[in-house]
């Protein structure tokens, strides 16, 4: 293990946060942002999917109340 990767871990174990990339290993730095890029991903299909089926809902919400004009 580098000096870098020790001295990145014994941060993490005692709770300090990474403030820099440059505080962190190459390696974990790409874990990282694959990890919040997948969370980042996951964030956006969820909204859609509400968008979705908000507008659905509305669209059927609409079809059921509709009644025409004396």
């Amino acid at each position: 293990m580098s000096d870098q990767a020790r001295d990145m871990m014994a941060k993490i174990d005692r709770g300090v946060r990474l403030e820099s990339a440059a505080e962190m290993t190459g390696e974990y730095r790409e874990n990282l942002i694959h990890l919040l890029t997948m969370q980042a991903d996951s964030g956006a299909r969820r909204r859609l999917r509400l968008r979705a089926l908000d507008h659905q809902g509305a669209r059927r919400s609409r079809k059921s109340t509709w009644s025409p004009r004396s």
